[in-house]
């Protein structure tokens, strides 16, 4: 989900948006303790979320009008986008009373502002915004609340307006423990493991929240874990980034132990991997984060894969769109709402995902 202008893994886990990823209408394939679904929601989200529609878009929410609702989407080629935008025609379609106008911003701030303003222009009865430049969306904010528009914002937090999307820290705890966990399997009552996390150390709250949530997530399954033994690399969001800082991270792990490996998105942990191939690791488990095409391949084919965290934004229209229609019709939306995210193992994504390969 790396080309020189930001995508959505790229740009998210920088902090100048994340993901990362990646949400789900129905989390049937999580895993154990470690998993999604309606547990991962706050308390007010899960009470709000049948009564709003959250996440089960239907007829029933139209409440007799018609609404023509506003999407500014960073971009309609990069996968989770196209995916994102892909449900929420879906959903506009099963519910028969919304007509989206949808804009692109590329990721640039000066086009995601004249974005919105276009859609002010042209009365939408509300608006959601899947831009992932932090630096913009105050103004932004500004512009749809000086115009009396109601929004919700996905990705990245808009001031004022009400928070739809995934928990970074979340999806980052989840895969810190599934990978504790499995490693406590491997290992049961044995030397404690290298922990090698790749984010930015002095990143955007994205790249901070994912990286404490997996060290966190580890710490949480093995107790006693020190300090000395985890390592948060720089890899400024990029596979190659993270093969090489990932080289430097394991000439430090004595040779011999055991290390864990997981990271702010799939090419971070691809990149990852790769080192620890490089470098001939033989006790080694790997988790990922975001579960896109990639990550759910490898999970298929690597024995050391031991799962990733999938965002689904394939279901994310499900919850933005019910999200704006309340919005819009001030039905009691809460400021934040956690679009739950799950641990796919190798058998989960047989159950998830069954047109993928995954023998």
């Amino acid at each position: 989900m790396s080309p020189q202008r930001p995508t959505l893994k790229h740009a998210m886990a920088t902090g100048l948006a994340l993901c990362g990823a990646v949400a789900v209408a129905a989390c049937s394939g999580s895993s154990g303790a470690a998993g999604g679904g309606a547990s991962a929601l706050p308390a007010k989200a899960q009470n709000a979320a049948p009564t709003l529609g959250l996440g089960n878009p239907s007829p029933s929410l139209c409440k007799g009008k018609h609404y023509t609702i506003g999407y500014d989407s960073f971009s309609d080629s990069q996968p989770f986008a196209v995916s994102v935008s892909n449900d929420l025609s879906a959903a506009a379609k099963k519910m028969g009373c919304v007509t989206l106008t949808k804009v692109v911003d590329n990721a640039d701030p000066q086009t995601a502002l004249a974005n919105v303003r276009t859609l002010v222009g042209e009365h939408v009865n509300g608006v959601i915004l899947f831009q992932i430049l932090d630096a913009a969306q105050p103004q932004i904010a500004r512009t749809l609340k000086q115009a009396a528009i109601p929004g919700v914002a996905t990705a990245v937090n808009a001031p004022g307006l009400p928070f739809v999307s995934d928990s970074d820290y979340h999806a980052g705890y989840q895969a810190g423990q599934h990978l504790g966990q499995a490693y406590q399997a491997k290992h049961p009552g044995g030397v404690l493991p290298y922990l090698i996390v790749g984010g930015r150390p002095e990143g955007g709250p994205v790249d901070k929240q994912r990286a404490q949530g997996i060290a966190d997530g580890v710490k949480s399954v093995l107790a006693g874990l020190p300090e000395s033994h985890i390592q948060v690399i720089d890899s400024n969001a990029l596979q190659d980034a993270a093969y090489t800082q990932t080289l430097s991270a394991l000439s430090r792990v004595p040779a011999g132990s055991p290390v864990l490996l997981s990271g702010e998105n799939e090419e971070v942990v691809l990149g990852m991997y790769r080192a620890a191939q490089q470098r001939g690791r033989k006790d080694l488990l790997v988790m990922g984060l975001g579960g896109d095409a990639t990550g759910l391949k490898e999970v298929c084919t690597q024995p050391d894969y031991v799962g990733t965290v999938q965002f689904f934004p394939e279901h994310w229209g499900g919850w933005l769109l019910p999200a704006i229609i309340a919005q819009i019709n001030n039905t009691g939306l809460p400021q934040t709402v956690t679009i739950p995210t799950a641990v796919q193992t190798k058998p989960d994504i047989q159950k998830t995902y069954p047109t993928v390969p995954c023998q």
